[in-house]
């Protein structure tokens, strides 16, 4: 079970050739976490959760690192050739 959750991390967090990791997939995937954090933590210490807030921090955060992910697009590496 291990490797495959291995590879399915390496698989999320690196460009297209499969071997070079993304930062902004890692700046992404620390951001979704620290928000649902305090989402979490506000819920269990009894505070107000504004879910509206949530959701548009969390649409703000998708939007902008699509777009990173998306302008570094043409600085990868080229992807291995496949084996037809």
């Amino acid at each position: 079970m291990f490797p495959l959750l291995k590879q399915v991390c390496k698989d999320i967090f690196t460009g297209i050739d499969g071997r070079t990791y993304h930062m902004a997939k890692f700046s992404w995937a620390f951001c979704m976490l620290v928000i649902s954090a305090v989402m979490v933590h506000r819920a269990w210490s009894g505070l107000e959760v504004d879910l509206m807030a949530a959701a548009g921090a969390l649409v703000a955060i998708a939007t902008g690192h699509s777009a990173a992910i998306y302008g570094m697009k043409s600085t990868e590496p080229t992807p291995p050739e496949s084996n037809k």
